[in-house]
């Protein structure tokens, strides 16, 4: 399968070190009579067009083969050495951060996605930062779109993050930055728990929720904490329902964007019309944020819903 041993005069493609990093700049290693391309975690064997290796990660993904790249969709994402998190953008483009920015591309979304993990970082950190931090571990993070809500992908392994969203509930709003740590502690255990499996039974103190967004709360609380957001209390909510997506003037404020705040609490007193515990304190707040909708002029991104 190799091209070789008839033209050892001219060498068009460089010197004899350049020549040995081809498809995808990997190195070709020819150890052994092997003839791989090294991928850093996996070897890959271009006369078969497979790794000889599996994905290190491939009891995680038990629905996809553990031979397979990234996720079999190499158009859209990319496999590096299972580290870092690769921020998506654009049209099929990723950045791969580990925490260094110096080499950040100059978009929108990547600058945020930056901004929160150092925003994160400085308040002490936390399951994000963690991700981003450690070598052992990949990501990625996807910008959501439309109606779309911050929430982890499992199949994906993709946290898709909103920096407009937030969260309101009974104990106070929170920031896009809260929500991404949610969803942040949701990857880490995803990626690194042997117990996360387990952890998708109900929880034995609130048999309605699952134990593993019981602990994304409070891995939630805490950084809600860090970030000066939570004032009062241990937890961000009473119950997990106890919470509603709303839209807010910028990347990690807690300011709402009222029009589209109104529209999700309508959607949720639909939802827990028979909660009664909270609805009267909900419908309240509507008629609180209503009357301010009509004297507060919203930023120009807060309202993404065309009616």
């Amino acid at each position: 399968m190799k091209h070789k041993g008839y033209n050892d005069v001219v060498q068009p493609h460089g010197n004899s070190v350049a020549q040995k990093f081809g498809y995808n700049g990997k190195e070709f290693e020819e150890f052994l009579g092997l003839d791989w391309l090294e991928y850093g975690a996996r070897s890959f064997d271009p006369s078969l067009g497979r790794f000889m290796n599996i994905d290190r990660f491939a009891e995680i993904y038990m629905s996809n083969t553990p031979y397979h790249y990234t996720l079999n969709n190499p158009v859209y994402y990319v496999d590096v050495n299972g580290d870092c998190v690769n921020i998506h953008y654009g049209e099929g483009q990723s950045y791969t951060f580990c925490g260094d920015a110096t080499d950040a591309p100059d978009n929108e979304f990547v600058q945020q996605t930056i901004t929160a993990y150092n925003t994160m970082l400085e308040a002490g950190g936390g399951s994000f930062t963690d991700l981003v931090q450690n070598k052992d571990k990949t990501i990625g993070v996807i910008k959501a779109t439309g109606n779309q809500e911050t929430a982890y992908e499992v199949n994906e392994g993709s946290i898709y993050w909103d920096p407009n969203g937030g969260t309101i509930t009974s104990k106070g709003t929170f920031s896009s930055y809260t929500d991404l740590e949610h969803e942040g502690d949701h990857a880490l255990r995803h990626q690194t728990s042997k117990d996360y499996e387990a952890q998708q039974k109900p929880d034995p103190n609130d048999p309605d929720v699952t134990l593993d967004e019981t602990i994304a709360v409070k891995a939630e609380s805490k950084m809600a904490k860090q970030l000066g957001e939570l004032k009062k209390g241990n937890s961000t909510r009473d119950f997990y329902d106890d919470a509603t997506a709303i839209k807010t003037i910028s990347p990690g404020s807690t300011e709402m964007g009222v029009p589209s705040t109104i529209k999700n609490l309508k959607r949720t007193i639909k939802l827990l019309d028979g909660r009664v515990d909270w609805i009267d304190d909900t419908k309240k707040l509507l008629k609180r944020i209503q009357t301010a909708g009509k004297k507060v002029k919203t930023h120009k991104n807060a309202n993404p819903y065309k009616k």
